[in-house]
C-alpha cells in the first residue's frame, strides 16, 4: 500500500474506532449534523414576541415568520406565544427581574425553553454603510455582523446605491436555570443602484422578501436537528 493512500485512510479508521464495527461484510456509518438545541432535552418551547427596530413593520413581519417556522418545524412543541409586557423594552438581552418574569411565564405555560429574539431591517446610503463597516471593524465590535463582513466587503469601492440589511438574532433560555442554551445571529444584505428617489413600498417589500427567506432558513437549519445522507463503507 502506498504511503499516501494509507494516510488518506487514517480519518476513516479513526471514525470506525469511535463508532464501533459491525460483524458483517458491510459497515454502516451514519454521519449526523445535529442542531444545538436537543428536542429530547427541551421538547417544549414558549416563543416570546421578538424585539425589533429599524423599519418597524418589516421587523414585526420577520419576527412572525421566524415564530411560524419554529412552530411548523415539527421538532419542538410550541406551547404558547408569550406577549411582551412592554413592547418598547429591549427584551433580547434579558437580565435580572425581566428575565425572571419571562422565565416564570414560560414555566407557567408548561414550556422547558423560552425563545426570544431581535429583528432589524434597515436601509442606508452605501457610502455611509461602507464607512460604518470600516469603523466597526476598527473598534472590533465582536457582536456586530459587520465584523464578519469587514474583510470580505471591499468597502471603499462601494460608494453609490442603497444597502438593505436584515439581521435576526435568536436566543433560547432554559426555563429552569435561565441559562442561554442556544443562540444564532443570521443576516443578509443586498445592494441596489438607486439613490435618486425614495423606494416605493412594493419595492421595499420585494427587497424584504428576498432577504427574509434565506435568513429564516438558516435559523431553521441551526435550530432543528437533521441528518445528513448515510455513508456506507463496504469491507471485502
Amino acid at each position: 500500500m502506498k504511503p499516501m493512500r494509507w494516510i488518506s485512510l487514517v480519518p476513516v479508521i479513526a471514525l470506525l474506532a469511535l463508532l464501533g464495527c459491525r460483524t458483517s461484510d458491510e459497515l454502516v456509518i451514519e454521519l449526523r449534523a445535529e442542531g444545538e438545541l436537543d428536542p429530547e432535552a427541551y421538547p417544549t418551547l414558549a416563543v416570546q414576541d421578538f424585539a425589533y427596530g429599524g423599519e418597524i413593520e418589516f421587523g414585526l413581519m420577520a419576527a412572525e415568520r421566524v415564530r411560524d417556522r419554529i412552530s411548523a418545524g415539527g421538532r419542538f412543541a410550541v406551547v404558547r406565544e408569550l406577549e411582551m409586557a412592554d413592547p418598547s423594552a429591549p427584551l433580547f438581552d434579558l437580565a435580572g427581574d425581566d428575565l425572571d418574569a419571562a422565565l416564570a411565564r414560560t414555566r407557567e405555560a408548561g414550556a422547558a425553553v423560552l425563545v426570544t429574539g431581535k429583528v432589524v431591517f434597515s436601509r442606508r446610503n452605501a457610502q455611509d454603510y461602507a464607512e460604518r463597516l470600516a469603523e466597526s471593524y476598527d473598534v472590533e465590535e465582536s457582536e456586530s455582523p459587520s465584523m464578519a463582513w469587514g474583510r470580505s466587503w471591499e468597502a471603499d469601492a462601494r460608494r453609490t446605491g442603497t444597502v438593505y440589511v436584515l439581521e435576526i438574532s435568536v436566543r433560547a433560555y432554559d426555563a429552569a436555570t435561565g441559562e442561554v442554551v442556544w443562540r444564532r445571529t443570521s443576516s443578509e444584505r443586498v445592494e441596489t443602484s438607486s439613490t435618486n428617489r425614495t423606494p416605493t413600498r412594493s419595492e421595499l417589500m420585494g427587497v424584504f422578501n428576498s432577504l427574509v427567506q434565506p435568513v429564516v432558513e438558516d435559523l431553521r437549519l441551526g435550530l432543528e436537528p437533521h441528518l445528513r445522507a448515510e455513508t456506507r463503507y463496504v469491507v471485502p
